[in-house]
């Protein structure tokens, strides 16, 4: 049987397939540690909602037809073209009746690795072609951080994200890695657009072979892999932020911190030095 090659958002595989079902899943030969997260594509097909379905009210009485069964009662399978026209109908009541800011056009999920075929992509391009919508802003992940890195390093995020250290930086000249919320591997083997080969273990590895220290700040002893012999400090959720406080007062008491540089490139660290002290 024939292995197709596909990225996915856990890293590249091989499949098998018997035209209807994926029957094999193997790992890409290119990939140096492959993500077991891929063999969850067996499943992909069974997972998926066959045909449209309505709930049997809304779809015997219409909009707000015994809101309270929602949840409760069953959904009834329809046909395709009877799907849309419920669908379209409804698009033109609720813009006719309340205007264009009345339907939430900000779905947000993956869907298949790649731009195009991502569903809240094509969304919104069909709602704009509608005439707009309300829109959903940033994502579940890294909304503060869109908020708030530009403040912090004058940038935006995906471009602070873009201008990390390297592994080969890390591995050559680093002493001490210290990791808030740990460095799950399973963390690293799922990326948005797609996940190429994973590299992380192996970085990792060499960090440990040149001795660098771990430490580990996270309520979870294993968000860093047992091979590492990092120290573990189970911080109690929601006590990070003191932490890097208390870290940032040590350094500032101990005489450690680079004041010239706070104060040529820094914009607000007396601020801040004022309210780490309590003035």
């Amino acid at each position: 049987m024939n292995k197709t090659a596909l990225l996915t958002h856990w890293g590249p595989h091989l499949i098998e397939s018997d035209g209807a079902e994926i029957t094999a899943v193997h790992d890409h030969p290119q990939d140096p540690d492959p993500s077991p997260l891929g063999q969850s594509l067996r499943q992909s097909t069974a997972c998926r909602v066959a045909r449209p379905a309505v709930r049997r009210s809304w779809l015997e009485g219409g909009p707000g037809s015994r809101g309270e069964l929602r949840g409760e009662e069953p959904f009834v399978e329809v046909e395709w073209d009877e799907a849309l026209d419920l669908v379209a109908n409804e698009l033109a009541r609720v813009r006719d009746d309340h205007g264009h800011s009345a339907i939430y056009g900000g779905s947000y999920g993956w869907s298949s690795a790649g731009r195009f075929h991502m569903a809240a992509a094509q969304i919104s391009r069909f709602m704009r072609a509608f005439g707009g919508c309300t829109d959903a802003w940033g994502t579940y992940s890294s909304s503060a951080a869109n908020g708030i890195v530009p403040y912090i390093f004058g940038m935006p995020y995906n471009k602070a994200v873009g201008e990390q250290t390297a592994w080969s930086q890390i591995a050559e000249h680093a002493e001490l890695f210290v990791a808030f919320g740990g460095l799950r591997i399973s963390n690293t083997q799922v990326t948005f657009g797609g996940q190429g080969p994973h590299h992380t273990r192996e970085w990792l590895m060499k960090c440990a072979e040149r001795r660098v220290g771990f430490v580990n700040v996270s309520p979870l002893r294993d968000d860093l892999d047992p091979a590492l012999n990092s120290r573990w400090l189970p911080a109690t959720p929601g006590t990070d932020v003191a932490l890097m406080a208390a870290l940032i007062h040590t350094l500032v008491v101990s005489d450690r911190h680079d004041a010239a540089f706070l104060d040529r490139y820094c914009t607000g660290w007396p601020q801040l030095q004022a309210y780490l002290f309590g003035h």
